[in-house]
């Protein structure tokens, strides 16, 4: 009996390690059909510097930031259409084309960047992108909206301009068809 019972609980560890290392060790197991994993697109990368991007003056951190920011959106976009590419129907996948963001361009830039203080600023963004969806087509957008910087201590010591609440940028919240 005490064999027994000890041989039970051994043979019933020894299967499961056995699950486990053939699991572990086996090939890969692929879904058969389906959409073909899709090939990244070429585009900025978002966060490629290490470092802040903080800047010196309130001018250059902004016009870094909303390099950045429209980066971001269309990460964003393009994570959305990975993910769908990946495991959505191919044929409701194509008809979603038509709303996802595959480039954004700015057409002119009128941002107007105000310092009332020597600590605060405020850049009033008034800019023409041009947007071009994952199926080909384009549309002008203009965009309007305010963003606040503070002047503050970086690491090293240097006082730089920092971006108060950065976000992604709000094409689909702060922009109209032109």
């Amino acid at each position: 009996m005490f064999v027994t019972r000890y041989f039970k609980r051994f043979a019933l560890l020894g299967l499961v390690a056995l699950i486990t290392l053939t699991a572990c060790l086996g090939s890969e197991v692929l879904p058969q059909g389906g959409n073909p994993i899709p090939t990244p697109r070429e585009g900025e990368t978002v966060d490629a510097a290490p470092d802040s991007q903080a800047a010196a003056t309130p001018e250059e951190t902004f016009t870094r930031y909303i390099h950045d920011s429209i980066a971001a959106t269309v990460a964003a976009q393009q994570s959305k259409l990975t993910i769908r590419g990946r495991y959505q129907e191919p044929s409701q996948t194509i008809d979603d084309l038509s709303g996802l963001v595959s480039e954004i361009a700015v057409l002119e830039d009128r941002t107007e960047i105000s310092s009332p203080k020597d600590t605060a600023a405020n850049a009033r963004v008034d800019l023409d992108v041009r947007v071009k969806y994952a199926d080909g087509d384009q549309q002008t957008f203009t965009c309007k909206y305010d963003v606040s910087l503070q002047r503050g201590e970086n690491t090293k010591g240097d006082f730089v301009w920092y971006v108060i609440n950065p976000e992604a940028f709000p094409l689909f919240v702060s922009c109209t068809r032109s």
